[in-house]
């Protein structure tokens, strides 16, 4: 039941920061009003000499929306919208003297010397008209203006404008985004291949934990893919798939919240031991908390895509930061002591093992906390200098390279603590030795362990490798011994 609320906010706020400002939902214009509303970034690469100058196009589809009246647009030369410098706004239009006797934006007199760095003004009437292009041919940051310069009240826009960079319609803050994902989806591919490899045979002996990881990374590799597409899609054309980026977002929603399970989870896979897991009340708590906090966190996330295009104050960005801290607050401290009960309750219950599983788990969760901490004041402190178009091509790292940077850390971290093989950070399987029917159990956290547990009943499993063979050629072997029956003999 916690999911449609779920799904239902991401279908509302989910959006993506295109080279493109739609007019719809825009307030009404009122006579002789001028306003800002939107920033193009335009990055113009520079070509080598006896090269054809590269440029931008600027496309205007727009119109006066219909009215009761419709002829009240007829005729009128009043509305119209220009892409101008954002830095240099005042050099180009005097804000108090804006229009003309004949209802006409006006530009400064010295804009003219510098017509490769403005678009327009465009007029919109109220017809039907042909697009109306104009070419930007230097890299810089636009901003849209729309001035309503005649006596029409109440004026509504209908349509849109786009600026299409020489790379496509993304931004040039976006548009190394999508190489980032194509990159992580390797990674998150090769991960999962690894870990299926070494749990397929072992699938009704892991624990709900292990179970989990192979859920976060196959939502991980859907996340990025999905991403990819959209960005892949977005930069050759001047929309995006909407649907795969909601499909996109519930997958990078459900990923967030199956690690954050995968938390719960760890301190829940040893049964039986007395005051180590929480009551059912509180367990509903903490269910509700992590909905809570992911839900915060995906709204950060969205108002973090277009902060930029919206020139958003640090103000408003800590305002939606501000539930997204708190819920995470509250789920990284309720993990931590999740974690030192179920450890206090294994010490004193004398297993030796799940102390170790535990404290290994236990300083995973440790990194992913001051991981969370870094990304969220990384992307807090996250600017673009507009005069510098190296910092528009390193935002892509912080805004999306380095959350899914943290977040793999932090998964294959689980893999290695809770590795269902002989290894370095692992948990070997083996089975209780009774005359019952054999109950899977989780069960060697190390190898120094094995001899001691074998009088007490447990078979490990002896593949005659050293514990200190090297981590990379013990899970080499690993897997080469799991793929050994799938291979042609």
């Amino acid at each position: 039941l916690l999911g449609l609320p779920v799904v239902a906010i991401v279908g509302c706020i989910a959006q993506l920061a295109m080279a493109k400002f739609t007019f719809d939902g825009l307030a009404p214009l009122q006579p002789l009003t001028l306003q800002q509303h939107y920033l193009f970034y335009v990055l113009i690469p520079s070509n080598a000499k006896g090269q054809k100058q590269a440029s931008a196009t600027v496309t205007v589809d727009a119109k006066i929306a219909p009215r009761p009246s419709a002829q009240e647009t007829v005729g009128y030369k009043g509305l119209h919208v220009a892409i101008l410098p954002h830095d240099d706004f005042d050099k180009f239009v005097d804000t108090k003297r804006f229009c003309d006797a004949r209802d006409r934006l006006v530009l400064a007199p010295d804009a003219a010397k510098q017509a490769d760095l403005l678009a327009g003004p465009f007029l919109l009437t109220g017809q039907n008209e042909s697009k109306q292009q104009a070419v930007l041919t230097r890299s810089g940051v636009y901003t849209l203006v729309i001035a309503n310069c005649g006596n029409l009240t109440d004026v509504e826009i209908s349509g849109s404008v786009s600026v299409k960079n020489p790379h496509g319609f993304l931004p040039a803050t976006d548009y190394n985004k999508e190489i980032v994902y194509w990159g992580f989806l390797v990674f998150y591919l090769l991960a999962t291949s690894g870990w299926l490899v070494a749990t397929l045979s072992l699938w009704e002996q892991l624990f709900e934990v292990q179970k989990d990881i192979t859920a976060v990374s196959l939502l991980g590799a859907i996340e990025c893919c999905l991403m990819g597409i959209v960005y892949r899609t977005s930069n050759q054309t001047d929309s995006f798939s909407e649907n795969l980026f909601v499909l996109a977002c519930l997958a990078s929603m459900m990923k967030v919240c199956g690690l954050l399970r995968m938390a719960k989870q760890s301190t829940e896979s040893f049964g039986g031991i007395e005051g180590a897991t929480s009551g059912t009340l509180s367990n509903i708590m903490v269910n509700i908390v992590i909905v809570i906090y992911v839900v915060a966190e995906f709204n950060f996330r969205q108002v973090l895509r277009v902060r930029f295009a919206y020139a958003l104050k640090s103000n408003e960005v800590m305002l939606n930061a501000v539930p997204c801290l708190l819920a995470g607050l509250v789920v990284y401290i309720w993990g931590h002591l999740s974690l030192l009960r179920q450890r206090d309750a294994a010490k004193d219950h004398g297993r030796a093992n799940e102390v170790l599983l535990i404290t290994r788990s236990h300083v995973v969760l440790c990194f992913g906390t001051v991981g969370a901490l870094l990304v969220g004041f990384a992307q807090l402190a996250d600017t673009i200098d507009n005069g510098s178009i190296s910092s528009w091509k390193s935002h892509c790292l912080i805004s999306d390279g380095l959350p899914q940077l943290i977040f793999t850390m932090v998964l294959v971290s689980c893999m290695f603590v809770w590795w269902p093989a002989d290894g370095a950070l692992a948990a070997e399987h083996g089975v209780l030795a009774t005359d019952e029917e054999s109950q899977p159990i989780g069960a060697i956290f190390n190898d120094d362990a094995l001899d001691d547990d074998v009088d007490k009943g447990v078979a490990p499993a002896d593949d005659g490798r050293s514990a200190r063979t090297p981590l990379l050629a013990r899970l080499v072997a690993s897997m080469g011994a799991r793929c050994a029956p799938w291979l042609p003999s």
